[in-house]
């Protein structure tokens, strides 16, 4: 069994700006989420983390290296961590473009595997390529523990379908937040979800802080 923490990055000025930062533009993080990172960082050190893989945009680059150089390990990255691929929406910051992303997601988390961006990808590839790097990382480290630092969006989207005992209305992951996924040949459990117990008083009164799940069965893979 692979365990695998999975870590949104710390917050970053695309998260205050709130414009769409998937590519085209493409910025870092923030003091707050340095700070965030070295948290997130403190809480993995002596889990047994024996590598560290991270989406490309700078955002969780950054978040990863601040976690690895805690943890004495290598940063690997892999595309299939991603954000979500807005297409057509990427730099933008107008109320009408996340009007269009919430939309998709909406079609995505009623389970539309064929509801894309404008120009952008399918959840369907969402969850391939994510999955694929969740798998990825599991054969690498077959029996050990691993963390991956990615984004908001993918994960909402995809590990409710991955794990479907997880609660499925949850609709926001706080910068830095930690999930635990056990990965098996047989599927996965997500033992911890969206935590952000590492952030003392990072997020109070943020309603999607600190959702933490009792262990769950392991999802069927869709």
């Amino acid at each position: 069994m692979t365990t695998l923490y999975l870590v949104r990055h710390g917050e970053s000025e695309a998260n205050v700006r709130r414009v769409f930062s998937n590519g085209k533009v493409d910025l870092p993080l923030t003091d707050l989420g340095r700070r965030q990172a070295r948290q997130a960082a403190a809480w993995l050190a002596g889990r047994g983390v024996a590598g560290v893989f991270s989406a490309p945009l700078r955002r969780a680059r950054q978040t990863a290296r601040i976690i690895a150089r805690r943890l004495g390990v290598p940063v690997s990255v892999l595309d299939g961590l991603d954000e979500v691929r807005v297409g057509a929406l990427d730099g933008r910051d107008d109320p009408a473009s996340w009007a269009v992303h919430a939309r998709v997601v909406e079609r995505w988390y009623a389970g539309d595997l064929d509801a894309a961006f404008p120009a952008g990808e399918t959840f369907r590839q969402a969850l391939a390529r994510f999955e694929a790097a969740l798998r990825q990382i599991a054969r690498w480290h077959p029996d050990g523990a691993a963390a991956a630092v990615t984004h908001g969006a993918i994960q909402l989207t995809v590990l409710p379908r991955l794990c479907p005992a997880l609660d499925q209305t949850t609709r926001t992951l706080p910068n830095a937040a930690l999930s635990t996924l056990e990965i098996t040949p047989r599927g996965y459990a997500c033992t911890v979800w969206a935590s952000t117990a590492h952030l003392p008083g990072e997020h109070a009164g943020d309603p999607g802080a600190a959702v933490v799940k009792p262990p769950v069965q392991a999802g069927s893979r869709p």
